[in-house]
């Protein structure tokens, strides 16, 4: 007999999206509302005995009522369905000002809807048993630690249960992820615990691309975040993990997501390209919209101003985000010391883009947000001053 297990994490509802207008902000959040229902409706359907949610369910520690709603409606079908559901706590859920705070998700264990570990005490880790035809399924689980000291590093201590065990956790696993930082900060383990630990499996959160390591019998999975957050994610292919776990051991699947897309064209310039504006329309034509794609381009080369000059990314904005869901031009342009001198001399130049588009903004906002759209061109213009003086 087997348990069928589904396991997620890094679902970031409710995330602010703070760089897109209200409209495309509040449709990003719904992106994220519907990767988690993509889970919920394969949770349904198979009937599945348990969900992981390995931390970061929301992406801030109070949020706002309606993505509450919609989880608290979701997790309630998915409970009176006959699964079980399991949450830690992640490093965007646990309350960091006291270590007496509640999260968000607790109101789920308050209500009777799922078992919630909020314990981040290492020495200390909670665990709930299910059983089914006598097989025992032991889940442990601990939350994000916001309270050590950079690098400590965290070595559970499981109260190992007849049957199987899994432990969740959200953290930084060494050895296991591609593109994990040479120095681990975020509740660092290290792989000899897991490779001593004896555990069925790992069920991890914290790296937003999926990564999979077998350690001495124990298979470790991050199932990557649910939606693509950042273009550091442009590549990836979401998805959240299904588990068998029988007493042949855990056989997995990668279950895909079906997301927003986002993507980036890198464009090179040099000084044979005699309008840089014209040269983008003609890569970028009309052939490729996409109203719902996420587009960045990216300008590379060193040029000289008189070139510079044939860009006007205002322009090109007002042009171009008519055509996508989002788009931005990152200008990584570069030109030599005396062409630099020259650029105070461009309407399009860094302070002045800044000004003239918080301008526009300012002017259609109203009370508390005018005063501080207000401020943040005052300090914005006061660091890119520093910057010119200093080049």
């Amino acid at each position: 007999m087997s348990f069928s297990v589904v396991h997620t994490a890094d679902l970031h509802l409710d995330r602010n999206f703070s760089y897109l207008s209200d409209d495309k902000a509040y449709a990003r959040k719904e992106d994220l509302l519907n990767a988690f229902h993509q889970i919920v409706d394969f949770v349904l359907e198979n009937k599945v005995d348990a969900l992981l949610i390995s931390g970061d369910t929301f992406d801030k520690v109070l949020p706002r009522n309606p993505a509450k709603v919609d989880f608290v409606q979701k997790i309630r079908e998915i409970k009176e369905n006959g699964t079980n559901i399991f949450i830690i706590g992640g490093n965007h859920d646990v309350p960091k000002g006291s270590k007496h705070g509640i999260m968000a998700v607790e109101i789920l264990s308050a209500a009777g809807l799922a078992n919630v570990f909020g314990g981040c005490d290492a020495e200390n880790v909670s665990f709930k048993t299910i059983v089914k035809n006598n097989e025992k399924l032991n889940i442990h689980g601990l939350s994000f630690n916001p309270f050590l000291l950079p690098e400590t590093v965290i070595t559970p201590k499981i109260n190992f249960q007849e049957g199987y065990n899994v432990l969740m956790i959200h953290g930084d696993l060494e050895g296991i992820n591609s593109n994990e930082k040479e120095n681990m900060f975020d509740n660092p383990i290290k792989s000899s615990f897991v490779e001593q630990a004896n555990l069925d499996y790992l069920a991890l959160g914290h790296y937003h691309n999926f990564a999979e390591k077998e350690y001495d019998g124990t298979i470790a999975c991050y199932s990557g975040s649910s939606e693509k957050m950042t273009f550091n994610e442009e590549n990836d292919k979401k998805c959240f993990v299904h588990l068998e776990i029988d007493n042949s051991g855990v056989d997995y699947e990668k279950i895909p997501l079906k997301i927003r897309d986002i993507k980036t064209l890198n464009v090179q310039v040099d000084d044979s390209i005699e309008n840089i504006d014209q040269m983008i329309k003609n890569k970028v034509s009309f052939n490729n919209f996409n109203p719902e794609l996420i587009l960045r381009l990216k300008l590379r080369g060193n040029i000289r101003y008189d070139t510079y000059n044939t860009l006007h990314k205002a322009k090109l904005y007002d042009e171009y985000i008519k055509n996508y869901f989002w788009f931005i031009i990152e200008d990584e342009l570069e030109l030599d010391n005396d062409e630099l001198n020259k650029l105070d001399k461009l309407d399009n130049n860094p302070y002045t883009l800044f000004e003239s588009r918080m301008n526009e903004k300012i002017e259609k906002l109203y009370g508390s947000d005018k005063e501080k759209h207000e401020k943040a061109l005052e300090l914005g213009l006061n660091v890119l001053s520093q910057v010119n003086e200093e080049n």
